[in-house]
């Protein structure tokens, strides 16, 4: 591969890791469990008495809210369970500190990979200096493994966090819910990926008696924190082989001239086979002859790539194009 092509992999890399991260800012919840969840709970409840009684809600935690959707129907009548809740809420406040913790650390992350996919776009314009390549090289390699590393905290802290201040903000109520023994206590691993069911119950909705069901688990902007870990590494390694590959050697920052520029010199003589011959004596069988002089041929150097090139000498304004660099101009020769 080539240099450019090298840094346009890396530059479609660190593009898709901040599609990743602003999905799990700033993401809906217009696809299954929601692009933008961190969180998700689900629960059911079917009336198994005289009783015709059955709900289900489903809540979203995002970064910036806690979105429920569900239905509830009573002897036939149907009741939207539809409601969005903001963190700032009282009853939130274990889960408030979690979430704006969180939230803090994913836009930190946004910006170092804004830094990154802009080094990687200097690269592939040709903007920074030749003699400087190699410290903005070393620049983009400790920003992918800090992307790396904080990402990698972020979705570790949340999943250790999160799970104990749920319970703290509702008074330990998946425990009731559950009817898991007052002696025992929930793992903090199934308390952030787990299920329960608890038949039979007149306890959780009086005066009904029924079946209820709950299942919980992260959301995808969870895992798209947690894949970003693995996409940083894999920038670290590409950035390294380029480093030891010795084909940043090959990179060369770009001219913005708008034309082509020949410095100063004296023209190179021309070819001795192009020169025009000296006319002879016409005999008085050739009186009519004419002799047509060539065009003389004076080499320039391109200041793009420094390349030798020649040009025909038009004594005007001409288009000329290095077939070495593609820069291209108007020169008078």
């Amino acid at each position: 591969m080539t240099i450019n092509e090298e840094f346009r992999y890396l530059r479609n890399i660190s593009a898709g890791i901040l599609v990743l991260l602003l999905l799990s800012a700033y993401g809906g919840v217009s696809i299954s469990y929601g692009e933008g969840t961190w969180f998700y709970y689900e629960t059911t409840f079917d009336s198994t008495d005289s009783i015709d009684y059955e709900f289900k809600i489903e809540y979203y935690h995002t970064l910036d809210e806690i979105k429920s959707e569900g239905l509830s129907k009573d002897n036939g009548e149907k009741t939207d369970l539809d409601d969005d809740a903001k963190w700032s809420d009282n009853e939130f406040e274990d889960r408030e500190e979690v979430i704006t913790f969180t939230k803090n650390l994913v836009t930190v992350n946004i910006i170092l990979v804004g830094i990154l996919l802009a080094l990687f776009l200097g690269f592939l314009n040709g903007i920074f200096p030749k003699g400087k390549s190699e410290e903005y090289l070393g620049y983009a390699k400790n920003i992918s493994i800090g992307i790396g590393v904080l990402c990698l905290f972020t979705a570790g802290n949340f999943a250790s966090a999160y799970p104990e201040a749920w319970q703290d903000d509702t008074n330990d109520a998946l425990e009731e819910q559950c009817a898991v023994d007052d002696d025992d206590e929930i793992p903090k691993f199934a308390l952030f990926l787990g299920k329960c069911e608890n038949k039979g119950t007149n306890v959780l909705i009086p005066p009904y008696t029924g079946d209820f069901n709950a299942s919980w688990h992260p959301g995808p902007a969870w895992f798209f924190v947690l894949t970003v870990p693995a996409l940083a590494a894999l920038c670290y390694y590409k950035l390294k082989e380029l480093e030891e590959s010795g084909l940043m050697s090959t990179y060369s920052k770009k001219s913005r001239k708008k034309g082509l520029a020949v410095p100063p010199m004296s023209p190179i003589a021309p070819i001795e086979s192009e020169k025009v011959k000296p006319a002879t004596k016409a005999s008085p069988s050739n009186k009519a002859l004419k002799f047509k002089a060539k065009n003389e041929m004076v080499d320039v150097e391109c200041p793009g790539c420094k390349s030798q090139m020649a040009v025909k000498k038009l004594n005007k304004l001409q288009d000329v194009k290095c077939k070495e660099c593609g820069l291209s101009g108007e020169i008078k020769v």
